[in-house]
């Protein structure tokens, strides 16, 4: 093993710049994500006009350390992810905003693959 060799020498080459990615996103790519933004909030949207929210606010726990410790477990993946991202890529503060979106995104998303997957 070298030594003195850093993460960014050509030893180990970055995989995606964070330019690039950005740079591809103009044209379709780039309404393509908002327009799935849309499309779940509508989704969700629809659901909330369901609910009996009576009901709902009774069922909710009302201790403070339930929703701190609730905060916290669903922060840890965006925040740890940003902490490597920061470290591999720089990636400022404003990159949490995006991982968050990630995080929700995928919790709406896969959360319904496993009821698909139970009813097949």
């Amino acid at each position: 093993m070298q030594t003195g060799t850093s993460i960014t020498s050509p030893a180990f080459p970055i995989a995606w710049d964070p330019e690039e990615l950005r740079e591809r996103t103009i044209g379709w790519r780039g309404w393509v994500s908002p327009v799935i933004s849309v499309g779940v909030l509508l989704a969700a949207l629809t659901q909330l006009r369901t609910l009996d929210l009576g009901h709902l606010s009774a069922m909710l726990p009302v201790r403070p350390a339930f929703w701190l410790a609730l905060a916290g477990a669903y922060l840890a993946l965006p925040v740890s992810e940003w902490l490597i991202y920061r470290r591999l890529w720089s990636l400022p503060l404003s990159g949490l905003i995006p991982l968050l979106r990630k995080r929700i995104s995928n919790e709406i998303l896969l959360g319904y693959s496993g009821e698909v997957y139970f009813y097949a």
